[in-house]
């Protein structure tokens, strides 16, 4: 969801015009935050640990790579991911994901997608957390439950809840929607019992501390770009510096397009809002700015990659993925198997 912070600097006549209303509005979004909090909850248990991977703010912040690296490393307890499943088709009825399910992204929701494919492991979608747990305790009997996002959501008891911190955030995080990014406001922080201090823009200015009121252990966590890759997932070298275009819809495509800027690659960048499902128009208009610019191909992400499935013959040039994966503190993890609740 864009935040009228973000208009600042691009547009100043609405930021001037519209940050005293949208401040307001952003006072109310944290009293009902707060107030929702205090509401009685449906809180199942499951029969096993469960981990939530989340953030306050809304949308970019790295939370998907997170969840499959904490997969990755939980592999031998035989974990089960849940996730809502974000503009999918079974969003509300809910499923477990099958991978060789045509146009899945579609079926399940990108993020899930992308997670079924990358980790291996059952991946359970839908807006009912709670049902998606029990049905995985059914079907799989999971060892460890893994929840991309939801620490917002109050269906299911966390064993324990990560939280993202973006450190290099601007004034924009420290303000609820919709003059900031936040879904709900600072002392929310109390909740989480880790943070992990996500750097998606490889060092900088730290603008947003992490407030001394939080008593969660904090630990670093970097990003590092893998790829490019072709159709087949092979590692694809694109030695025509200057000669590809980049497009993607996903939360914060800075990073991606100045990761791809560094390699000397980017001609041209082509954003998209967050979980954007392409269509043939948008198509069209990428074929037509790749001819006049003489590009050779393009590069998006993982997420859109999937996310465009069959509309990818319609690109008159190769299309390259890459893949955004998450480096973690040793520390961290071991912070984590030290924990009774999940021995």
């Amino acid at each position: 969801m864009t935040c009228l912070w973000n208009t600042r600097e691009t547009n100043p006549f609405v930021f001037s015009v519209g940050w005293f209303p949208a401040f307001l509005l952003s006072l109310l979004w944290a009293g009902l935050a707060r107030a929702r909090r205090l509401l009685p909850k449906k809180n199942h248990r499951a029969t096993v640990a469960t981990l939530c991977v989340g953030n306050l703010s809304s949308g970019g912040s790295g939370k998907t790579p997170v969840v499959a690296a904490v997969t990755a490393h939980f592999a031998k307890r035989r974990p089960a991911v849940i996730s809502r499943g974000y503009r999918g088709k079974f969003e509300k009825a809910g499923s477990r994901v099958d991978p060789q399910t045509p146009e899945g992204a579609v079926q399940f929701g990108d993020e899930p997608w992308m997670l079924a494919h990358q980790t291996g492991r059952p991946v359970y979608v839908g807006a009912d957390r709670a049902a998606s747990v029990k049905k995985a305790e059914a079907l799989d009997k999971p060892g460890l439950f893994i929840f991309d996002d939801g620490f917002q959501n109050r269906m299911v008891h966390y064993s324990k809840s990560i939280l993202l911190w973006d450190p290099h955030a601007g004034p924009e995080a420290h303000y609820c929607l919709p003059l900031g990014t936040l879904r709900e406001p600072l002392s929310a922080l109390s909740r989480a019992d880790f943070i992990l201090l996500a750097d998606k823009t490889g060092g900088g200015e730290v603008q947003n501390p992490l407030p001394v009121a939080s008593a969660a252990k904090s630990f670093a966590c970097d990003f590092e770009s893998q790829g490019p890759f072709d159709a087949q997932g092979n590692p694809a070298h694109l030695n025509s510096p200057g000669r590809f275009g980049a497009f993607c819809g996903v939360g914060n495509p800075r990073p991606f397009f100045d990761t791809l800027k560094t390699k000397g690659l980017l001609a041209h960048e082509e954003p998209f809002p967050d979980h954007y499902w392409y269509t043939p128009s948008d198509i069209q208009r990428l074929n037509q700015v790749a001819q006049a610019k003489g590009l050779l191909g393009w590069v998006t992400t993982e997420k859109d990659w999937y996310r465009l499935g069959d509309a990818r013959r319609l690109l008159g040039l190769p299309v390259y993925w890459t893949r955004l994966a998450a480096v973690l503190d040793p520390n961290f993890f071991r912070a984590l198997e030290n924990l009774e609740e999940l021995t």
